[in-house]
């Protein structure tokens, strides 16, 4: 490891300067909590040819321009060592402003920041803090033309309550909610922390159909997608306004061919939605993701399932190798590497993308990392990654078990 030639601050010299400033809403009631956005309105004269957003959080974030989704990444800001590197993401937003009055909304949701990591019994929640916070900024040319700040509102979210091992409940009742409260700048954030976004965000990849529905012995609906993926189940129904769906996750079926998820321990990897009734709603979840081949709905009376996929996620997005045998057995256990990097490789080499674990640990990462950059484009994964297992590295040298490492500072 000491012949690797990487800085932990290696983008930090490249990092322009920021006028914003990391800004905590004071609606945040903690981990575990409901979720908080924070919201600002600001002018535009005339709707430049490029504008560009610079924009970070702790915690996940997902940010929305007069109503629009900036970009189509995922779990940004990602995941890194927190306390020495925090990546922020660069957007052309020129083709959502308009003249004259905008807004900008940031959703924050516990992430990888503070979601309880580790296993059940020394599970270690606020990992690397206990609030959520965002930091933006939107420049056109050298003109600055909104920045987080103390003047900055916020309020609650229709996510109930998210995590990574937990999932995530939302309640479409209460979207829209007003401001309703300021937000606080965090003076003790460092600002030298941010730096670029060193890898290609998270993306979904081609959704999966399921191939069969079964019931299981309560008359609920399992659904088989073939393939064990790392993301999460998208469904669109239909039903009375309060009725609340429960989608569970597992990776197979025990010998009596019953739906069984013993193994994600105390991971619950489930899904409430609450339905605001009327119309057909689409939902699929902001700030978690979950391991599974199969997903099993729990259905009120009077909701109807009208589609449902599920959606892989993953950083291996290019591939750049191919290996076909006369053998299918062969061909098959290929095609089950891919889609193990696919799923493992979500921001950092994680063991498993289903359990109470999820974590990069380092021993898993060097045996697979020469299969890894056979198959998929893995150079700046790796080079990202290396840097967070610097960042991690004890005074006496030694490395980490797992990176980014929750138990640093515990």
């Amino acid at each position: 490891m000491s012949a690797v030639a990487l800085e932990p601050h290696a983008a930090v010299a490249a990092t322009p300067t920021w006028v914003a400033r990391m800004v905590r809403p004071l609606t945040d009631r903690g981990v575990g909590e409901r979720a908080s956005f924070v919201q600002q309105t600001f002018t535009v004269e005339v709707v430049p040819a490029t504008a560009e957003l610079r924009i970070s959080a702790q915690g996940l974030y997902r940010c929305f321009i007069n109503g629009v989704r900036v970009g189509h990444d995922q779990l940004t800001p990602g995941w890194t060592s927190y306390q020495d590197r925090l990546s922020f993401q660069t957007y052309d937003v020129a083709a959502l402003l308009r003249p004259g009055a905008n807004e900008i909304d940031i959703w924050l949701g516990d992430g990888w920041h503070r979601s309880p990591l580790l296993w059940k019994k020394i599970a270690i929640a606020n990992t690397w803090g206990d609030h959520t916070a965002a930091i933006a900024e939107i420049r056109a040319g050298a003109r600055l033309l909104v920045a987080t700040d103390a003047g900055w509102r916020s309020g609650l979210l229709p996510i109930i309550k998210s995590g990574i091992y937990y999932g995530e409940d939302y309640d479409a009742r209460e979207e829209g909610a007003p401001v309703s409260a300021g937000c606080v700048v965090d003076e003790s954030f460092d600002l030298h922390t941010l730096i670029p976004h060193e890898i290609e965000a998270v993306q979904e990849l081609d959704a999966l159909a399921p191939v069969s529905t079964t019931l299981d012995s309560q008359g609920r609906p399992v659904y088989d997608f073939s393939q064990n993926i790392g993301g999460y189940v998208a469904l669109t129904v239909e039903g009375p306004r309060g009725a609340t769906v429960v989608v569970e996750h597992a990776e197979i079926l025990d010998a009596q061919g019953r739906f069984d998820n013993a193994n994600y321990r105390s991971a619950q990897a489930r899904l409430r939605y609450t339905l605001k009734g009327g119309a057909p709603e689409s939902y699929r979840p902001h700030f978690s993701f979950q391991g599974f081949r199969y997903a099993r709905l729990t259905l009120p009376a009077g909701v109807r399932v009208i589609a449902i996929q599920a959606v892989p996620i993953s950083s291996a997005t290019r591939r750049t190798g191919w290996l076909t045998t006369g053998n299918p057995l062969v061909n098959r256990l290929v095609e089950n590497t891919l889609w193990s990097q696919r799923g493992n490789f979500i921001e950092v080499p994680t063991d498993c993308p289903q359990r109470d674990e999820r974590l990069g640990w380092t021993g898993d990462a060097q045996v697979f990392a020469p299969t890894a950059c056979y198959l998929f484009d893995s150079r700046a994964f790796w080079t990202k990654w290396l840097r967070d297992v610097i960042a991690d590295q004890r005074p006496g040298g030694e490395i980490a078990h797992f990176s980014p490492d929750p138990t640093r500072g515990h």
